[in-house]
């Protein structure tokens, strides 16, 4: 590669970037972005944003981080996400909430309010959910859900207000989308060719989480969002998998909590899943 061929990819990274923060600080009701042009993680860095305010006895604000590259990128299980720069949404929101009941159904919340998200960059209601955190349009997958709930006092002091914290960390392919495992990925851009500003896509998901934060209070509502949104219907046989245990059994829908139940193929019981793998049969 020449210099002069180097000194034009970084001037157009440099303005790659410029482009996705100025469209970012544009967007109307966003505050306490974090924009970086990379990084390891976005999630490690709002975990470091909450380890300092703990340190100095402080609450813990809501913060919005995002990237336009991540170098190691991880979603569930610890499982490398992919993030190269510009290709994707790369996002982690800092949220304290009151109760543990309101934690509990964070994931079900966030997966709904990106879907929502999604439907209105792709112009139509078909981002669906297959359990537990992956984003599938058409049946491929568009992205992911990590959230991590922070223990209170982890970093030292803990929080004086007595919330609970958690880091909602999601990533969705914006264009040019790599393949996940078994499933095809698809990305925005794939699904809208017309759509050309990362910054806005961005905007777009985080305002649809963030409205649905608003409704946490509303156990049943989001319950049945989020069964509507399910690629899992009642009746449907699973394959399950949870660390080195595995089976089958029938879908029988999710309790308030946002736990898949089973009921087991071979005894007959019902199962609760809060974690693992699941696939039709």
């Amino acid at each position: 590669m020449t210099e002069e061929h180097s000194g034009s990819e970084d001037r157009a990274e440099a303005q790659a970037f410029e482009n996705f923060r100025a469209s970012l600080a544009a967007e109307p009701g966003l505050a306490n972005l974090v924009v970086l042009e990379t990084i390891d993680s976005t999630q490690r860095l709002a975990r470091r944003i909450v380890d300092e305010y703990r340190r100095d006895g402080g609450s813990v604000p809501t913060v919005q981080v995002l990237a336009l590259e991540q170098t190691v990128g991880r979603g569930r299980r610890g499982n490398a996400w992919q993030s190269p720069s510009g290709a994707g949404v790369y996002a982690s929101m800092l949220v304290s909430l009151k109760r543990q009941e309101e934690l509990e159904r964070l994931p079900l919340a966030v997966a709904i309010g990106l879907c929502r998200g999604v439907d209105e960059l792709i112009g139509e209601r078909r981002c669906s959910l297959k359990w537990p955190n992956d984003l599938l349009v058409n049946g491929r997958k568009l992205g992911g859900i990590l959230i991590e709930q922070i223990a209170p006092g982890a970093a030292g002091a803990g929080d004086p207000s007595g919330s609970l914290d958690a880091i909602i960390g999601f990533g969705v392919n914006f264009r040019a989308a790599a393949e996940h495992g078994a499933l095809v990925a698809t990305s925005l851009c794939d699904e809208n060719p017309a759509m050309t500003s990362l910054g806005a896509a961005a905007a777009e998901l985080l305002r649809g989480v963030q409205r649905v934060l608003e409704g946490l209070g509303r156990p049943a509502e989001i319950l049945k969002a989020y069964g509507r949104r399910s690629l899992h219907r009642p009746g449907d046989m699973l394959n399950w998998r949870v660390g080195g245990e595995s089976g089958s059994g029938e879908f029988l829908g999710f309790d308030e909590r946002g736990f898949l139940r089973l009921r087991d193929a071979e005894t007959g019981e019902e199962r609760l899943l809060f974690a693992g793998e699941v696939r039709g049969r």
